[in-house]
């Protein structure tokens, strides 16, 4: 099932992306605040991925005028692999379209190949590359999928 956010799971969101991305912000700690105080923001739409009714993932993403800009999502290290990732993104994006969006971008690690490929196979496409985007110094990838047309 996947959820709105509540304010209980600032928790859960915290300790989640402080294990998702300290790879790419260098110290947990802060990368599980900056992402808390991030999806606290008014402007931001976060939803919860549960599985027999506790948290196992997360998405965040605001909407400008037609375009949506996914800032993070992350999937439990233990439920990685059984689809939750794809059910968020899908959410996000039907969220997304509803609110008005009609393009949705994203930075993710140009390393980080399995969320690459969770979103290749979603229809994103390759935009651009950002050298050093991480403050670990980690090169980032920017994608962008059309809300528009049929899923690749």
């Amino acid at each position: 099932m996947v959820r709105h956010y509540a304010d209980v799971d600032s928790d859960f969101v915290g300790a989640l992306a402080a294990e998702a991305f300290s790879e790419y912000d260098g110290d947990a700690r802060r990368a599980g605040s900056k992402v808390v105080a991030m999806v606290s923001a008014k402007r931001t739409h976060t939803l919860v991925a549960e599985r027999s009714s506790r948290p196992v993932g997360f998405v965040s993403f605001d909407v400008t005028g037609e375009g949506a800009h996914i800032s993070a999502i992350a999937v439990v290290r233990g439920e990685r692999g059984r689809g939750i990732g794809a059910r968020l993104l899908g959410a996000a994006e039907k969220l997304a379209q509803t609110l008005g969006a009609n393009v949705v971008t994203l930075e993710t690690g140009e390393a980080n190949l399995a969320a690459l490929d969770l979103f290749i196979r979603a229809g994103y496409r390759i935009e651009g590359r950002t050298p050093r985007y991480y403050t670990t110094g980690y090169d980032a990838l920017t994608l962008r999928r059309s809300l528009t047309s049929s899923r690749a």
